[in-house]
């Protein structure tokens, strides 16, 4: 189980951990700049999956992928 949050905060991963989740899902119509790389280590340290959506931009992803996120949701193949 996972939970859905527009953005990536501490409350967020306290909340899922307090929740008994697996996993983060931040996303939709943001920068991806709310999905700090320290906030992406904090939650994978803690045992939660960050997974992200829907992004369709080639940096976003590569910077993505470079801070450790589990999974990139996007519109484009």
């Amino acid at each position: 189980a996972a939970l859905l949050v527009t953005g990536l905060r501490q409350r967020n991963i306290d909340l899922a951990l307090e929740r008994g989740l697996d996993a983060l899902h931040p996303g939709g119509v943001f920068p991806f700049a709310l999905v700090p790389a320290e906030l992406i280590a904090a939650a994978r340290t803690a045992g939660l999956q960050v997974n992200v959506w829907t992004v369709n931009d080639p940096p976003s992803i590569a910077n993505l992928r470079a801070a450790g996120v589990d999974a990139i949701i996007s519109d484009e193949p």
